[in-house]
């Protein structure tokens, strides 16, 4: 009867650690590519976005920077 009992609690325990790890390997690959997808979506927005004109260079004179 004790060996059952031992058998029946290191089968819970490593069940346990087995569903634990896969959901670790789970909520990572989320993070993951949750954080390409705001990324990408980052990407689109600066794209969309419309761009500052560039100011022109000043012209120098060159005798006034003697």
């Amino acid at each position: 009867m004790p060996s059952d009992i031992g058998r029946g609690f290191k089968f819970g325990i490593g069940f346990a650690l087995g569903v634990s790890f896969i959901m670790v390997l789970l909520l990572f690959s989320v993070s993951m590519c949750a954080g390409r997808i705001h990324r990408h979506m980052i990407e689109q927005m600066r794209e969309m976005m419309p761009r500052e004109p560039q100011p022109a260079p000043e012209a120098s004179d060159p005798a006034s920077s003697l």
